[in-house]
């Protein structure tokens, strides 16, 4: 199996500099002009199912890229939560919290926010991971988020969550990670433009 998984086109939250988490913000205009620049790159690629974050940037995306398909909605690839700093703007957040927010994005741990960790992070990845491992499909589109995204890379190369904040996805690129029963999880492609 394949799995080719995609990150949202730029977001309001992305663009204004905004902790987005679980908020439902729509994609920009160069938000979906990347996802439509994305339709042209993959158009060669047949998916036998396709998955979605629940919220609405991610959504928006997988319309744009993969028109007319049916799509399963999965609140399992979320954006990491981050509590009560959603939709605040990152500068005023970092002002008013210090040092406890820059902890906090530096190893994705909101816990002191009300928001969930790294290793939550990581476990619902590792979940969504099981599940379609479970699946009889050669290729599988799913539309996430960055945060969900490393969440999968740690759960398919390292025993526990690495914060690494040098690790990076860009909006409307992709990553493939590959299953097979013998050999289980692993990864092909990060950051694909």
């Amino acid at each position: 199996m394949k799995l080719y998984v995609f990150r949202h086109g730029e977001s309001v939250g992305n663009q204004q500099r905004l902790f987005s988490g679980w908020s439902q913000m729509p994609l920009t205009d160069q938000g979906r002009n990347q996802a439509l620049a994305l339709q042209e790159k993959v158009k060669d690629l047949s998916f036998d199912l396709v998955f979605s974050s629940d919220l609405r940037r991610a959504m928006q995306t997988t319309q744009l890229v993969l028109p007319g398909r049916e799509l399963t909605l999965d609140p399992d690839l979320r954006e990491v939560d981050v509590g009560s700093l959603m939709e605040q703007g990152v500068d005023a957040a970092t002002r008013q919290y210090g040092d406890q927010l820059l902890y906090s994005r530096r190893t994705r741990d909101f816990t002191f926010f009300g928001g969930e960790n790294g290793e939550a992070l990581r476990a619902r990845a590792e979940s969504f991971l099981q599940r379609v491992s479970r699946l009889d499909a050669q290729q599988v589109a799913v539309f996430t988020h960055e945060g969900l995204m490393k969440g999968m890379l740690s759960a398919v190369l390292f025993p526990a969550w690495i914060p690494d904040p040098r690790v990076k996805h860009h909006n409307c690129a992709y990553s493939v990670f590959t299953y097979s029963p013998d050999q289980g999880w692993g990864l092909l492609k990060w950051n694909n433009e």
